[in-house]
């Protein structure tokens, strides 16, 4: 399975890329730093901002989204750090 990431440049963010990919790769996930119109799931770590950024950017692909929330308060993101591990897991 291949998943698009899509990531705010910033410490936490990446510190969750890290966790994301020793997580994932060894079930043997692939994890795409740019846009594959082919893959199964589009994940996003950030805040809204960086969601939306995907979805755009994307161009409003209809590949399901995973956002995972790194800040305060994020609208649009399933996942938070409390409850990443358990939604990985449904992956």
């Amino acid at each position: 399975k291949i998943i698009n990431l899509f990531i705010k440049p910033s410490p936490p963010a990446l510190a969750i890329r890290d966790h994301i990919v020793n997580y994932l790769v060894p079930q043997g996930f692939r994890i795409s730093p740019v846009y594959l119109d082919h893959a199964d799931y589009n994940l996003v770590i950030g805040g809204d901002g960086t969601f939306l950024h995907a979805v755009h950017k994307s161009h409003f692909s209809t590949i399901p989204f995973c956002g995972i929330n790194t800040g305060t308060l994020g609208f649009f993101q399933e996942s938070d750090l409390d409850s990443l591990d358990k939604n990985l897991k449904k992956l």
